[in-house]
């Protein structure tokens, strides 16, 4: 131990074993060898020295200390109590409803429509959500704080029965026509019906996940935390891992895509692993929207 201690006297050396003392067999390992990818200190002797912080000749001195003249004290005024009404009092937890958090679409080059969202009664979005413009919320809808759907085009974005959009996900569309004139590729159209973004029912879009039109997402589809769907058909029956970019492909029914995944042509989609019992995250999807629901009903007798 006196050796090798002897050897460490200089703390700017490296640390870690010395060249003669490094493991056998990992001769090929830049983790082993004589520098490393990562050097723990400075193998020169000098020092940097931040320097005499000292006053400087140029520092003015600061002036004698003065004492200030007196100032007379003036009685203050008696306060004035008003009585404030009880109803003006706003309460620490209002009870808002859904519609406080509905904002019309701006009129734009590419859409004169002024559109306010059309949100089921049976819905519940949550007062900290935002829905924007030309958007379509169905029966049993759930929404949750910091997410925010919105649409400005003259097709709406559509989201299915019982689906559930969780906290800071994003439903965003493109401009749908240039100068008034359409860009069908822009357009999902289901059942002779024209949007910008589908969402089919009991679909679970999870934290942060974004779904950016044009697209169109199936029944029953999980879409995990901080995923990306854009320009993309999913089937129904999907489950989207945490993580994914799902990009220019149609996906079909009844595979899923692993945690990360690029899936951006559709080549790759052939790759997909099928959803099966053995699945771990077999029953995501319908277990999530379950859940959601039970928190529908208990919200909605808060807030309504």
């Amino acid at each position: 131990m006196a050796e090798s201690k002897d050897k460490r006297k200089d703390p700017n050396q490296p640390v870690g074993p010395d060249p003669g003392e490094r493991p056998s067999g990992t001769s090929g390992s830049s983790l082993f060898s004589q520098t490393g990818p990562v050097r723990m200190a400075s193998s020169k002797k000098e020092t940097m020295a931040l320097g005499d912080i000292g006053r400087s000749e140029y520092t003015p001195s600061p002036p004698a200390y003065e004492s200030p003249t007196p100032v007379p004290e003036m009685p203050l005024p008696p306060p004035i109590l008003e009585s404030v009404p009880e109803t003006s009092i706003p309460s620490i937890h209002p009870r808002e409803k859904t519609l406080n958090a509905r904002i019309p679409s701006s009129p734009t080059s590419w859409s004169s429509l002024k559109a306010q969202p059309d949100i089921q009664t049976s819905a519940f979005v949550h007062p900290g959500a935002v829905i924007m413009g030309n958007v379509i919320l169905k029966e049993r809808v759930t929404v949750a704080p910091g997410a925010v759907v919105r649409a400005d085009n003259d097709e709406p974005i559509y989201v299915g029965a019982e689906s559930n959009i969780q906290e800071g996900a994003v439903l965003k569309d493109l401009p749908t026509k240039i100068d008034r004139v359409s860009i069908s590729q822009r357009v999902v159209e289901v059942s002779g019906e024209k949007f910008s973004l589908y969402v089919n029912n009991r679909v679970s879009i999870g934290a942060q996940a974004q779904v950016h039109g044009p697209a169109y997402i199936g029944e029953r589809v999980y879409i995990g935390m901080q995923s990306l769907v854009f320009w993309a058909r999913i089937e129904n029956d999907v489950v989207i891992e945490p993580g994914c970019l799902v990009m220019n492909v149609t996906v079909p029914s009844g595979v899923f895509i692993p945690a990360g995944l690029k899936v951006t042509n559709q080549a790759m989609v052939r790759d997909l692993p099928p959803l099966t019992s053995k699945y771990r995250f077999h029953g995501i999807c319908e277990e999530t929207v379950k859940a959601n629901l039970e928190m529908l009903d208990g919200y909605r007798s808060v807030y309504h």
